[in-house]
């Protein structure tokens, strides 16, 4: 074999293998997402198969006819590629079964991205991989020099590899799709065969990925039952789709990305500004408390992280006169936000970068600064909650202004909001978290340089219900939990979320694999009138207050009907959906009629099967990877031993 052909083979084959890395996370992202731990486990699988590939290699590289196995290695390697976008959406739907809530999905998404690699890119890569050390060979033999031998197609490969990074990254992925970019990959190998063995046969293998481009389908992911698809983009940065309900009055639009779920990122609803008392809705307030309750019309808005406009038709709605900046690090969001999500916005501009870049570097000042910044679904970037960005934020702010931050989480104690609380309040002394009712999501809240006052929104007039309902809620200081800061907390890494410690996705992590509880019902054997501890617990749950509610019930003297409906209520907004059916069906044996019971219980129950499903499928989608990794291993073994 010639250098310059040897060349060739190894930059294509180094550009396949990197582009084809990159490009299977995307492929992935729409049934597993992109998360951290989904990047893991394909860079852990491609590394293994690269290193068993190496040892194949190396010991057909001892052996004749190196050339035609280099040609039937990457012919074979790029008809396996080409077949990945064929299954990958099926495989992706198999381990991920409709009906996942995204709470509890977290392990059926991390096991199944690792058997998914496993199954799709870890034989390609592994014929791939045993390729390098049969040319190195096959040039040595010419003259001698294994040196000079390894170190071209070592660097032609690595060569490559850079080539197809930035191919992937900027230009395939985004201009044509992931599908295509596998099948340029594919036949990128299938070109590298020919240049060592060219023949009519393997001619006719190069047509394989254009023949397999016919058979995927135009969308990447079905839209759920319900559900009518608007729009599906692969940007820079995501997945996304804009999906329509067909079955809810007035219509409902919907911005979801990657794995989706049920959840959402962005949502409009015909005919209002407001989101059906999603966590969007209660965000408004932030202008108020930054002045007392007082006149929002000069109030300068920064929006990291703009929802597609969500919260741009929102304060457009609440606060006429301000005006908004909006911080959109994908600029396909904002693209979908302006063609599907229409509706009047603040004056203001619009910046396409990373959130954190633009806080650091600002010379603007605001009023308030809405900080919604979630990737990945369920992950707050770690550099976008740090004591470091807080304390930026901090610096953009006016005197008296406010941030308002959205964080997903179940209870007070959860690990992510009360170390997210803990961080804020380390940098302005005090923070506030409101848990949104009906929801896994609290709205943090903090002021610079002055308390704030909840009960100031008492005294703003409204006319709307929605916005009433929000103001009614947040008005009660009742409902809101307060962290205060001592002067060492910013020292105290078990405190504060910092730069250099970014164990933020572990902190997600915790709050996401919560298990179900034991079935048992709450005690209740304290000492007081049972009906005094009712009403007290009530208003307790009408501030959101679920776990002092508990606390509250367990102090009455006798389980009545009402404490267990009352403790029913409570531990589904705690999402313990086990122990409300208990709690429910309890009040029902004590007498309690209410018609609505039954319909608690078979939404809760109806909550508690996904999860379970979701458990089970983590659990049959680990047993899947161990599979696929031990049939790799099994099928490297049985190679070995027939070379």
């Amino acid at each position: 074999m010639k250098r310059p052909v040897a060349a060739v083979v190894a930059a294509l084959t180094g550009a396949a293998v990197m582009a084809l890395e990159l490009t299977a996370v995307r492929l992935m992202a729409p049934h597993f997402g992109d998360s951290a731990y989904v990047w893991t486990n394909v860079i852990g699988v491609i590394l293994v198969a690269m290193a068993l590939g190496a040892f194949l290699g190396g010991k057909m590289a001892d052996q004749k006819h190196g050339g035609p196995r280099v040609f039937w290695l990457l012919c074979v390697a790029g008809v396996l590629t080409s077949c990945v976008p064929v299954v990958a959406h099926s495989i992706g739907g198999w381990l991920v079964p409709e009906g996942l809530p995204l709470d509890s999905a977290m392990g059926a998404l991390v096991r199944g991205s690792l058997a998914a690699t496993t199954i799709l890119f870890a034989p390609p890569i592994l014929l791939i991989a045993c390729v390098s050390p049969i040319l190195v060979t096959m040039l040595a033999s010419q003259d001698g020099k294994i040196g000079r031998a390894a170190g071209l197609v070592s660097a032609m490969a690595t060569i490559g590899s850079l080539v197809g990074t930035f191919a992937a990254t900027h230009v395939l992925i985004p201009g044509v799709g992931s599908s295509w970019t596998v099948w340029i990959c594919a036949g990128a190998l299938i070109a590298a065969g020919l240049f060592c063995r060219a023949s009519a046969a393997g001619a006719a293998v190069l047509l394989v990925p254009v023949g397999l481009s016919f058979v995927v389908p135009d969308v990447l992911k079905a839209p759920a039952d319900g559900e009518t698809l608007l729009a599906e983009v692969e940007s820079n940065y995501q997945f996304l789709q804009v999906v329509e309900r067909t079955d809810t009055t007035p219509k409902q639009r919907s911005l979801k990305i990657n794995e989706g779920l049920d959840s959402f990122h962005s949502v409009s609803i015909e005919g209002t500004a407001f989101t059906d008392g999603s966590y969007y809705d209660y965000h408004v307030i932030a202008p108020f408390l930054a002045r007392d309750g007082g006149s929002t019309g000069d109030v300068k808005v920064l929006s990291l992280g703009e929802a597609a406009g969500t919260f741009g038709r929102l304060f457009a709605y609440v606060h006429p006169k301000c005006t908004m900046d909006g911080v959109e690090i994908d600029p396909e969001v904002m693209r979908l936000g302006k063609e599907y999500f229409p509706g009047a916005r603040p004056d203001g501009k619009q910046y396409p970068v990373d959130a954190r870049v633009f806080v650091d570097n600002t010379t603007s000042r605001y009023d308030v600064v809405l900080v919604d910044t979630y990737k990945n679904q369920i992950y707050i970037p770690a550099h976008i909650a740090s004591y470091q960005f807080f304390h930026a934020v901090s610096n953009v702010l006016q005197d008296g202004g406010v941030v308002s931050v959205n964080a997903g989480g179940v209870s007070f104690e959860d690990p992510v909001v009360d170390k997210l609380c803990r961080t804020i309040a380390a940098v302005f002394g005090q923070a506030w978290a409101f848990r949104v009712p009906n929801s896994r999501n609290f709205v943090l809240v903090a002021r610079k340089g002055q308390d704030i006052d909840p009960g100031c929104l008492r005294q703003i007039e409204a006319t709307d219900e929605a916005l009433k309902t929000v103001l009614a809620r947040t008005a009660v200081g009742d409902a809101w939990r307060q962290f205060e800061s001592s002067s060492s907390d910013a020292e105290d890494d078990s405190i504060v979320l910092r730069d250099d410690r970014p164990f933020l996705d572990v902190l997600q992590e915790d709050a996401y694999n919560r298990r179900e509880s034991d079935p048992i019902l709450t005690g209740i054997a304290g000492h007081r009138n049972s009906k005094a501890a009712g009403v007290e617990a009530a208003g307790l749950i009408r501030h959101g207050r679920l776990e002092d509610a508990l606390e509250k019930i367990g102090t009455a003297r006798m389980a009545t009907p009402l404490l267990r409906r009352l403790a029913g209520d409570c531990r589904w907004g705690l999402r313990d959906t086990v122990g409300a059916v208990l709690e429910y069906e309890e009040a029902k044996r004590l007498g309690m009629d209410e018609p609505e019971l039954d319909k608690y219980i078979g939404w809760a129950n109806e909550e508690t099967e996904g999860r379970r499903k979701a458990w089970s499928a983590a659990s049959t989608n680990g047993w899947i990877a161990f599979s696929a990794i031990a049939g790799l291993f099994a099928a490297f073994a049985f190679a070995w031993r027939r070379l």
